[in-house]
């Protein structure tokens, strides 16, 4: 089958000053698989990442943590896993590893009232939980496979949905079961694609690569798939393929879409990539993309980043080409801080 196929990147570069911001810890609320915990050393909010002491990731996640001072490293397996330290000397900094993999975080593990402080969102996904901030309750929820829980399943997981792709699948599936779910392994109907479904299976695929290269998974952002989507579109009405859109004013740079899908405060980088596609499956295509992406060392720097937090993909499909239909696809990752959101002034494709 002959097929054309393009990528493009744009890199973002800030200055990034150091500090540390802190959040009043008596007003944050942790809660594990539905338990509220109160460690004895509250949560806190350091450099934008929620912290918590060690003994909470020992405690309430089913793990064996062990420090290290020949390597200056915390070490957290999961029950019934053999310790391996990948060290064998220090770094200048504590380093953090999880089941024998160094989990790279911004920010490093701090001593506070005689405590370590570690960063939960990069551990606890590391162990393949759900962590995710409430910031109107001021709350920080993780939702794991620990102990009796058993959500997230890898195996014999099933669709809430037979027809279409809905945010709840996001709660279903991770970078270790995705590829069980019957939706993205159907075969895509070019004359009806379910858009949603597409931008899924190029969000997961992304996380896939990420863990395999030891980083942590980055979370969805339906404000970023939003942003992506439309501008995938507008590339296919417009017939352009660019990260500045030349023919809308109000959607010239990724940030300029990032506002239109809500994002009070962008900082995204973004790839994109076209290419024909006749017999695939959603995630067949996925997998086409990412191999393109990684192939480019650009496009590969943003996937394989550690300051990526969210991250939002969108997919449209072009017909004006010779070679058969072409689906557009963007890439959008928030880096450095999670996204303020607001109300989205751009169409969902959840609605189309």
């Amino acid at each position: 089958m002959l097929k054309k196929s393009s990528i493009i990147f744009s890199l973002l570069f800030l200055l990034v000053l150091s500090s540390s911001v802190m959040a009043t810890p008596e007003d944050i609320t942790l809660e594990v698989n539905g338990s509220t915990i109160e460690p004895d050393v509250p949560p806190q909010i350091i450099d934008s990442r929620t912290m918590v002491p060690l003994r909470v990731i020992s405690e309430n996640l089913n793990t064996y943590v062990e420090w290290d001072s020949s390597t200056q490293s915390v070490l957290i397996v999961e029950s019934g896993t053999n310790i391996n330290n990948p060290l064998t000397s220090a770094r200048e900094e504590i380093t953090i590893i999880v089941n024998n993999n160094i989990v790279n975080s911004d920010v490093f593990p701090k001593i506070i009232e005689s405590r370590t402080l570690v960063p939960l969102r990069f551990i606890g996904e590391a162990l393949e939980a759900y962590v995710n901030w409430h910031e109107d309750e001021n709350k920080v929820t993780v939702h794991g496979d620990f102990e009796e829980n058993e959500q997230p399943k890898e195996d014999n997981q099933q669709d809430s949905d037979e027809d279409n792709w809905t945010l709840e699948h996001y709660n279903q599936y991770n970078a270790s079961n995705f590829r069980n779910s019957n939706l993205l392994n159907e075969s895509i109907n070019y004359e009806n694609i379910d858009y949603p479904r597409l931008n899924a299976a190029i969000f997961y695929a992304t996380n896939e690569i990420r863990k395999e290269y030891n980083l942590s998974t980055v979370k969805h952002s339906k404000n970023l798939e939003i942003a992506a989507w439309n501008h995938s579109i507008s590339m296919a009405k417009h017939d352009f393929f660019s990260h500045y859109n030349e023919h809308e004013d109000s959607r010239h740079s990724p940030e300029d879409r990032g506002r239109l899908a809500g994002i009070d405060n962008p900082s995204i980088a973004e790839n994109l990539a076209q290419t024909t596609s006749r017999n695939d499956t959603y995630l067949s295509f996925a997998d086409t993309v990412i191999d393109m992406w990684m192939g480019s060392e650009g496009h590969r720097q943003n996937m394989l980043s550690a300051s990526p937090l969210q991250l939002g993909t969108g997919a449209y499909v072009s017909n004006n080409n010779q070679f058969g239909p072409t689906i557009i696809a963007t890439q959008k990752f928030q880096w450095f801080n999670e996204i303020d959101a607001s109300e989205s002034s751009d169409p969902s494709p959840y609605d189309y």
